[in-house]
């Protein structure tokens, strides 16, 4: 209590003077020190507050307004600002009713503009926000009524936030936040399913309303089923989550990440994930469709018979549809235990599948060769491809009539085949070998015509067939019976073709060439006596024409001394009297009596004595007129 002059005392003159009055200032100092007044002390205070309310200045009228002087609706006293504060009656009141509303808003309490609580400060006090007094339990249900009503004043944060507050009944009544809720009445599968998982309740009618009254629907207890899933690390009960599954097909492309649980039954009865065939995966369990004898051998789990048809919708809807051949022939490495059926899909489908597949088929053990064993397309030649040889004797293997090119897939080059395993093991100098050809001379035509036809280079290879029956590289010589014996004779290196072989091979003009006249005269003038007269004879019978033709030729054999003479010795051409109607007078200038008419015929309408020659066979001839 505070020291008071006694009421008799205060109004003599010498107290009023010595004793100063009590001030209102140091009546607020001294409530704010703890001074305890009584009920009739309070409404005193107030009472004069409110008599004073627009004399007092605001920053004691502050210091009153904090202080716990003002009764609310139940008696207690509270400040007018603070979390403890009384607030102003107002259309709030009936939604929480004991909240602490001023039981009488007098001048002073009013001269502070003391904010009304509205729908803001309600949904805040239901987020739980300390600036507002708590919603008790029991007024919950009427408070999201009213803020619902008033939903168009409300922020979309606020909303998330009412949202994430246990503030939403189940039918149960307990609160709980609402993405603990979900719908309900769905299906009887999903509310198995969701009970298995334990997580969501199913919201009360009430709370659905006040929620769809904010102008927010409920999620789809569907889509809340896919994504409970998807943030699970563990399942129980994945029959039920699967049956849940089927009522959630058409949610599109949210549904797909759910392949990747292993949520399904696979013919062993794991449960596994699941895979296409083209990502498949040794730990996924596939589809078999209609595929399901050729795929139980592929060595990856399959999808239990029952489960994939009952699941079908479910599982197109995961984007795991059924295997299309072109997805089997995809992974065609998998179903080699099974060529016959591996093939009958290569030959309907081979003309759709792209380039790495086909590749891919040709790599595995799926043509049958010649020789009854299943081999890859691609270690195989076609069949007749090197025909007339014997492929068996040379160690090749080709595929069976027809297979590889009925099948379409990419077979062994042929080109390389016919390049390492033939034609590199033909050697210079030696006779053909026996491949599957009667006759040496049909074979190298052959070789021949198959390295053209596959473009590999002639030249550089032991194709061509010399007069000995012996291998040689191109080119070889070609030239006439007389000229190959000439030439044997004078010891000439000349490699010439063999004639029967030259005319059975087409391809033999791009092999040999024409061994030129003057190549034979030089010959013959660097061995002139190791030809025999019948050998020139003939030769000449059989080339005159073309070296009468050919000046180089001709003028280098004017020079030879390959010509029988009168004086018994070989001479010139040139040095030879060739006129018949000279007279021989014994000089010897003439040709042998032996040689043939027409040779000399030729000779002569071919060559004609040189000056030189004409002046030795003058001073012959004087020589002997001397003597006469």
């Amino acid at each position: 209590a505070l020291p008071f002059v006694a009421d008799e005392l205060a109004t003599h003159r010498v107290v009023r003077r010595l004793v100063p009055a009590f001030s209102r200032e140091e009546l607020a100092a001294a409530l704010e020190q703890g001074l305890v007044l009584d009920e009739g002390g309070h409404d005193l205070v107030v009472a004069w507050l409110d008599a004073r309310a627009n004399e007092l200045p605001d920053s004691l009228a502050r210091r009153f307004a904090a202080l716990p002087l003002f009764a609310d609706r139940r008696g207690a006293r509270r400040p007018l600002v603070g979390p403890t504060r009384a607030l102003p009656r107002g259309p709030l009141e009936p939604v929480v009713p004991t909240w602490p509303w001023l039981e009488v808003e007098g001048r002073f309490a009013h001269s502070r503009g003391l904010p009304t609580p509205d729908v803001l400060a309600l949904a805040a006090a239901l987020c739980g926000e300390s600036s507002w007094p708590s919603v008790p339990e029991d007024a919950i249900d009427a408070a999201l009524r009213h803020v619902a009503a008033h939903a168009e004043e409300l922020s979309s944060s606020r909303l998330d936030a009412l949202a994430r507050a246990a503030l939403w009944r189940d039918v149960e009544g307990t609160l709980r936040p609402l993405a603990q809720l979900r719908r309900g009445g769905t299906s009887a599968a999903l509310d198995v399913a969701f009970e298995r998982l334990g997580e969501r309740h199913v919201a009360a009618a009430a709370t659905l309303d006040a929620w769809r009254a904010l102008g927010r629907s409920a999620v789809d207890d569907r889509a809340l089923f896919v994504g409970d899933l998807l943030a699970r690390d563990t399942f129980d009960g994945e029959a039920s989550l699967v049956d849940a599954l089927l009522e959630c097909v058409d949610l599109g492309e949210a549904l797909e990440p759910v392949a990747d649980l292993p949520l399904f039954l696979d013919v062993e009865g794991v449960r596994r994930p699941l895979a296409t065939w083209s990502t498949s995966s040794a730990r996924a369990a596939h589809r078999a469709g209609a595929h399901r004898a050729l795929l139980e051998g592929a060595g990856v789990p399959l999808l239990d018979a029952h489960d994939e048809s009952r699941l079908a919708p479910l599982l197109d809807a995961l984007g795991v549809p059924a295997p299309s051949p072109t997805d089997l022939l995809r992974v065609a490495e998998r179903l080699v235990h099974a060529p016959d059926a591996l093939l009958a899909l290569v030959r309907t489908h081979a003309t759709s599948l792209d380039a790495p597949t086909l590749a891919g088929l040709a790599r595995l053990p799926l043509v049958r060769a010649r020789d009854g064993e299943r081999r890859a397309a691609n270690a195989l030649v076609p069949p007749e491809a090197l025909a007339p040889l014997d492929v068996a004797t040379l160690a090749i293997d080709d595929a069976v009539a027809d297979e590889l090119g009925a099948l379409g897939l990419p077979h062994r080059d042929v080109a390389e085949v016919l390049s390492d395993r033939v034609l590199a093991r033909l050697e210079v100098g030696r006779p053909p070998p026996a491949w599957g050809v009667s006759e040496d001379a049909a074979l190298m035509p052959a070789l021949a015509e198959l390295a053209s036809r596959y473009g590999v280079p002639l030249h550089d290879l032991a194709l061509a067939l010399d007069d000995d029956g012996l291998l040689r590289r191109p080119p070889l010589f070609v030239a006439s019976a007389p000229t190959r014996a000439l030439c044997r004779a004078a010891g000439a290196t000349f490699v010439f073709a063999d004639p029967a072989w030259l005319e059975a091979s087409p391809l033999g003009p791009r092999l040999t060439r024409m061994l030129p006249a003057r190549r034979v005269v030089d010959v013959l003038r660097e061995a002139p006596e190791t030809v025999t007269d019948d050998l020139l004879f003939a030769w000449l019978r059989e080339e005159g024409a073309a070296l009468a033709a050919d000046d180089e030729a001709r003028a280098l054999l004017a020079g030879v001394s390959a010509f029988p003479s009168q004086a018994g010795e070989r001479k010139a051409p040139r040095e030879l009297v060739l006129d018949p109607d000279v007279p021989d007078l014994g000089l010897g200038w003439g040709l042998a009596a032996h040689v043939p008419d027409d040779v000399a015929q030729w000779l002569r309408e071919t060559f004609e004595i040189d000056r030189h020659a004409r002046r030795a066979m003058v001073a012959q001839l004087l020589d002997g007129l001397a003597e006469a």
